[in-house]
């Protein structure tokens, strides 16, 4: 679907709002979507297992249940887990962007959303240890910052020896060999 999403155009409608289509082979593992309406698209990871979820109306990804395929239902779970820290995060950035804020309300404001993002990060590092295989975590390995190299005593030139090796901390962490991650565009937005 669009220039970049992979579609899947056969859909077989089983009654009581239930449809099923035909997994892609499992040599096509990836991110996959689900078009419903033209403003809503439910996505999804495969990984070469079958995928069961239910949606009902309403805002995603509240609306999705995954039965089946536990990268999808990682993906879900995690989206889930997000939604919830924007809810905890609306608050502080009320405050932040309030005029009338003092300075030690914004700075007790800023320690909270920096704690948030810390509970962040401990939630992707339990996905990629407890799952090390899955898709999820490769994606998640995939977005992940990449820490600025130390430059060891005696390089000759510090600030290029930096950057080549950010550059290749960088790109390590891209599983090239995986169909998934070279199939999806989210590689053009590294």
């Amino acid at each position: 679907y669009g220039d970049n999403q992979f579609a899947l155009d056969t859909v077989r409608y089983q009654g009581g709002g239930r449809v099923s289509f035909a997994c892609p082979p499992a040599n096509q593992p990836g991110r996959y979507s689900v078009v419903l309406q033209e403003d809503k698209n439910v996505d999804f990871l495969f990984a070469g297992s079958p995928v069961s979820m239910t949606i009902r109306s309403g805002p995603l990804p509240a609306s999705v249940t995954i039965e089946e395929g536990e990268d999808a239902k990682l993906m879900y779970d995690y989206m889930k887990f997000m939604d919830d820290m924007r809810e905890k995060r609306a608050p502080f950035d009320a405050i932040l962007s309030s005029e009338s804020t003092s300075p030690e309300e914004k700075n007790d404001a800023e320690e909270s959303i920096i704690a948030l993002g810390t509970e962040v990060l401990a939630q992707q590092d339990v996905i990629m240890v407890e799952h090390p295989a899955s898709l999820m975590s490769v994606y998640l390995k995939m977005v992940n910052e990449v820490e600025y190299p130390e430059v060891p005593d005696g390089v000759l030139n510090p600030e290029v020896w930096a950057t080549e090796e950010y550059r290749r901390r960088f790109w390590e962490r891209v599983d090239f060999s995986n169909p998934a991650v070279v199939r999806d565009p989210i590689i053009t937005m590294l």
